[in-house]
């Protein structure tokens, strides 16, 4: 997603031995992510996950390049709306072919620790109270938002 997480997977690249590099090289995220971490560091311990020049290979370097050249979306200016979240949410399941993976972002960006946790007491909520905490939130959200644009 960043420059940060691709020259961790170089390190990792570099600390790892060869026995481990063949069998992690199988494995399709691992192949694509090294291929995007060795375009954009062109560390070479890389070359022993991916081969930048396989089709696939060269879609993940396109798509990362891509996302590398936008505004990170942390950056949004303005009022919340709906667009902010979804964007996060699709920027981070854009990185991955795998349908579980977009579950793991959806409930990463929506299921945060401190969620569970009542903001004034402390006291756990569970998952029933954060989920209708979320919702009047959302609600609230959206109906300063439809002030504003009225």
């Amino acid at each position: 997603m960043n420059l940060d997480h691709l020259l961790d997977l170089a390190r990792l690249a570099a600390s790892l031995p060869a026995e481990q590099r063949q069998q992690l090289r199988r494995l399709k995220i691992v192949r694509l992510s090294c291929a995007a971490a060795y375009d954009a560091t062109g560390r070479p311990e890389l070359l022993d996950f991916s081969d930048p020049h396989r089709a696939d290979c060269r879609r993940a370097i396109a798509r990362a390049r891509s996302i590398q050249g936008r505004p990170q979306w942390s950056s949004t200016d303005g009022a919340w709306h709906p667009g902010h979240w979804l964007r996060i949410v699709s920027h981070g399941a854009f990185l991955s072919p795998s349908p579980i993976d977009w579950l793991r972002v959806v409930a990463r960006f929506s299921l945060v620790p401190a969620g569970f946790n009542d903001p004034i007491t402390g006291r756990d909520r569970g998952l029933a109270g954060m989920l209708q905490a979320h919702w009047l939130r959302l609600q609230q959200r959206l109906q300063e938002r439809w002030q504003e644009d009225s």
